[in-house]
């Protein structure tokens, strides 16, 4: 039963990796070079955050893989083209995380507190659509009393 989850869910990692690339498979500049890739604030409640954007395949698919930690008041938003239940998973991470998902209202719909690395190859999705997700350092929603329900404002 257990190798039949493993398979399944490893099936669906590589579907979702070729949906992006296969959508957009060259050389994109980075998030800091290229021009108007989206807003680079976001307000939620009494907290600001500055924000690097991912917005275009390889971008998602990377994430924050890779870097040894995220700067304080400071978080990656992941923006779709449209709203579906987009999946965040953990590979090649070396800090858990908090995961927010905003509908097309910028509206939190759904978080995941503190994931950890150690959860990859578990995909983590939202049980609605959402257009945005936005990823913080571990702990940033609860000790900002950052909840479900609550609106973002980007700037």
């Amino acid at each position: 039963m257990f190798g039949m989850v493993l398979v399944i869910t490893l099936a669906f990692v590589v579907i979702f990796k070729l949906d992006f690339f296969s959508k957009n498979n060259s050389p994109q500049p980075s998030l800091t070079t290229r021009e108007g890739a989206g807003p680079k604030i976001v307000k939620i409640g009494n907290k600001t955050l500055n924000l690097e954007i991912a917005d275009m395949g390889e971008e998602r698919v990377r994430g924050l893989s890779g870097r040894e930690s995220l700067p304080a008041n400071t978080g990656l938003l992941f923006v779709f083209e449209k709203e579906e239940k987009h999946g965040i998973w953990m590979k090649d991470m070396n800090f858990p995380i908090d995961i927010a998902w905003l509908d097309k209202n910028k509206q939190i719909i759904h978080i995941e507190h503190n994931v950890s690395p150690d959860t990859y190859p578990k995909i983590f999705t939202s049980n609605a659509p959402a257009l945005y997700i936005l990823e913080v350092n571990a702990s940033f929603f609860e000790k900002s009393n950052i909840k479900i329900g609550d609106t973002a404002k980007f700037d």
